[in-house]
């Protein structure tokens, strides 16, 4: 029964990407254009649910968008056929591109699954009762272990989770729906990275499924931090995939996606890209990063905005219509906060920044200043592997430097955040109470319930 319902609630998940890749198709559009609309899609999806969610229940509001969405994806198709411009399979979406994407969004999903299913990770027993009191909550949502206190940080993931749970008919559990978000995600991630790197020049499958194996399990070389004494975590930084388990950066990673495949294929497509084609994806993408990681995307904003000085065509050929964009993505990070009452809304929690001397501040580990020997090493050990990636692009961008969009997409590398630390210090480890992982048949018992 759960297996049944977990299928059905994937299956009506994907209803709304469904319905804009069939709505924007057309037999020449690029496979780039096409990957887009997977983040295009989660991201209205999302907002959409959430706007609903002013009016009434959250699980009322996802349940009446899956009508919405296919009326309005049926309509769209009968106004495109009566100007003459029926909907058409791209050309570029062959039979190979397609089994390239299927196979890159297994292998993304079977990683997903080593994690996801026998370990509780990242305060499961906090977001279970969470998830599970969001369906019946309209905004501003309580915070189920606060009574009284409004819940404005990171709550998309969970949002995420519970509209799969109410997809499923109530049937699977709350711990089910944050593993199976976890998966589905990912699984997006793989096609969506798979359809890019196709439609950007680079059609290999071992190409597509190595790119995006390296990007979900980047970040620390964690094993042998100390030798004789392999680390789960980095010293101050953890990477991608234990990060990706706290339910918010799962959902930020396909947004991130979506930000950087708008962007590399103004620089590095064919043909030149179409504001349309691109713009879209780009200010969906933020507006879904303002709900589930605004912190990373104010690192990544500041990114952009230095290479567009250097490098304007990143956004558009014309000045003026890149600063008309940068202020649309403004509006897409600022709007949805104030209308879902998000993290920087009136009354969200506040934190203090200051400068602080050069050290690897540790998370759950004492903070060392960079002028020790300790302190340098574990920065090395915490970037040490990000920055190879980052002296690969560099180097990828001199010896193409025939090919033009190889280094804008370096520059916006160059500040993007990789891989992130906790919100706040824990002492405890992500995976467990303990340094140790709990038992796979314990956790097996609890995602089936």
């Amino acid at each position: 029964m759960p297996l049944a319902a977990s299928l059905a609630a994937v299956v009506l998940y994907l209803v709304p990407v469904a319905v804009v890749v069939a709505c924007r198709a057309r037999r020449g559009r690029a496979l780039w254009a096409a990957a887009l609309d997977v983040p295009l899609a989660v991201a209205v999806d999302l907002l959409l649910v959430l706007a609903l969610t002013r009016l009434v229940t959250l699980e009322a509001a996802t349940l009446a968008s899956r009508p919405l969405w296919l009326g309005v994806g049926l309509g769209w198709r009968a106004l495109r056929r009566r100007s003459g411009d029926a909907p058409a399979w791209p050309r570029a979406a062959g039979a190979r591109a397609l089994a390239v994407a299927t196979l890159t969004g297994a292998v993304a999903t079977w990683l997903s699954t080593l994690g996801s299913r026998p370990y509780p990770i990242w305060d499961r027993r906090w977001h279970i009762p969470l998830v599970a009191s969001l369906r019946g909550q309209s905004i501003p949502f309580d915070n189920v272990l606060h009574r009284g206190e409004v819940l404005h940080y990171h709550f998309a993931g969970d949002v995420h989770a519970a509209m799969l749970q109410a997809l499923s008919g109530d049937v699977i559990h709350a711990s089910l729906a944050l593993s199976l978000s976890h998966d589905v995600l990912f699984g997006l991630i793989g096609v969506t990275f798979a359809l890019l790197l196709g439609g950007l020049g680079s059609r290999r499958a071992a190409t597509a499924v190595l790119a995006t194996a390296a990007a979900l399990l980047a970040g620390p070389h964690t094993l042998w931090r100390t030798p004789g004494h392999p680390h789960l975590d980095g010293y101050s930084i953890l990477n991608y995939f234990t990060m990706s388990f706290r339910p918010h950066d799962a959902l930020a990673g396909l947004f991130f996606l979506g930000v950087a495949g708008a962007l590399a294929a103004r620089v590095g497509a064919e043909a030149p890209a179409e504001t349309g084609d691109t713009a879209p994806a780009l200010i969906a993408s933020v507006a879904g990063l303002a709900l589930s990681d605004e912190t990373s995307l104010g690192l990544l904003g500041l990114s952009l905005g230095l290479t567009w000085i250097l490098f304007p065509r990143i956004l558009h050929p014309r000045r003026a219509v890149g600063a008309a964009i940068l202020v649309g993505l403004l509006i897409a990070f600022v709007g949805p906060n104030l209308a879902f009452a998000a993290s920087v809304a009136p009354g969200a929690q506040r934190h203090a920044v200051t400068l602080v001397p050069w050290r690897s501040p540790g998370c759950g580990n004492p903070t060392l200043p960079l002028t020790s020997r300790d302190g340098a090493a574990m920065l090395l050990a915490d970037l040490g592997p990000a920055a190879l990636l980052w002296l690969g692009g560099i180097l990828g961008a001199i010896a193409g430097r025939r090919r033009g969009g190889a280094w804008p997409m370096a520059a916006f590398a160059t500040a993007t955040p990789r891989s992130r630390s906790p919100a706040s210090r824990s002492t405890t480890r992500p995976w467990s109470r303990t340094a140790s992982w709990p038992r796979a048949s314990s956790w097996r018992r609890c995602s089936r319930s």
